[in-house]
C-alpha cells in the first residue's frame, strides 16, 4: 500500500534531494524543509515546508539540515526511538540525545522531588550491523558484532582485559575501604590500609579513560576492512 494523499507536491525528488522523508507506506517525500516537533509520551511529528504534519509513527527515516535520522525500535524495546546517524558502514553508529533535568529532594512535594531549573544533555550510543536490529553500543554487543574480524577482535580483547582489571581493583579497593572504616570505628585510628584502598579505587579511573577510544578504534577498523 502506498501513501498518495498526504502532500501531493512532494512527488518529485528534484526539488531538494538532500531533504527527504521515508514513510512506512513505502513513499518517499521531498519537501524543501523538515522541522521536528517533540512532545512527551509519543505524538512527536515532523513539519514539512512549515505547514504539513507527519507523525513520527508513520515514518522510517528522514534527512534535514541536522542530519539523517531513523525511527526504529532498539533491541529489547517495545517502541521506536528517533536516532541520528553519526557514520555509516557495515557497522553504522547512531546517537540519541536526551535532556536530563536536575532535581532536588523536597519533602513537601508528593513525589519528594522538584526540578531546580538546570538541565544537561546526555548522549546515548547505538549501532547496527548490516541491516540488522539496532543495538546498544557496549562492549558485549560490539564484541559479538565484530567477532568475524580478527584485528578488531584483538583490540576488543585488550578492552576486555582492562575491564576485568578495573572491576577487580574496584572490588579490592571497596573491600579494603570497608575494612578500614570498621577498624576506625572500633579503635578510633586511621589504618594505613585506608590509603591503599583509596589508591586501588583511583587506578581504575586511569585504566578506563582509554576504553571508549579503543572500542571506537575497533569499530572504525572493522568498517575500513569491508
Amino acid at each position: 500500500m502506498f501513501f498518495f494523499g498526504l502532500v501531493p507536491t512532494y512527488s518529485s525528488a528534484q526539488n531538494q534531494p538532500n531533504t527527504f522523508v521515508g514513510l512506512k507506506s513505502g513513499k518517499v517525500l521531498y519537501p524543501e524543509s523538515i522541522a521536528l516537533r517533540e512532545r512527551g509520551f509519543g505524538g512527536s511529528y515532523l513539519i514539512l515546508d512549515g505547514r504539513d504534519q507527519v507523525l513520527l509513527s508513520d515514518i522510517l527515516f528522514f534527512q534535514n539540515q541536522d542530519g539523517y535520522f531513523i525511527y526504529e525500535p532498539i533491541e529489547g524495546a517495545n517502541r521506536s526511538s528517533l536516532m541520528r546517524r553519526e557514520f555509516q558502514g557495515r557497522i553504522t553508529l547512531f546517537t540519541i540525545t536526551r535532556v536530563v533535568y536536575n532535581t532536588n529532594f523536597d519533602p513537601y512535594r508528593t513525589n519528594n522531588f522538584r526540578n531546580n531549573g538546570s538541565s544537561r544533555e546526555r548522549t546515548e550510543y547505538y549501532f547496527r550491523k548490516d541491516n540488522g536490529i539496532v543495538q546498544r553500543y557496549n562492549y558485549r554487543n560490539l564484541r559479538i558484532a565484530l567477532s568475524d574480524n580478527p584485528e578488531s577482535l584483538a583490540i576488543l580483547q585488550e578492552v576486555g582485559r582492562r575491564r576485568f582489571l578495573m572491576y577487580s581493583l574496584y572490588g579490592a579497593g571497596g573491600a579494603i575501604a570497608v575494612y578500614s572504616m570498621l577498624q576506625t570505628l572500633q579503635d578510633g585510628t586511621i589504618p594505613l590500609s585506608t590509603w591503599l584502598g583509596v589508591g586501588l579505587l583511583t587506578v581504575p579511573t586511569f585504566l578506563g579513560s582509554g576504553i571508549d577510544a579503543k572500542m571506537e578504534q575497533a569499530l572504525l577498523l572493522y568498517n575500513k576492512s569491508y
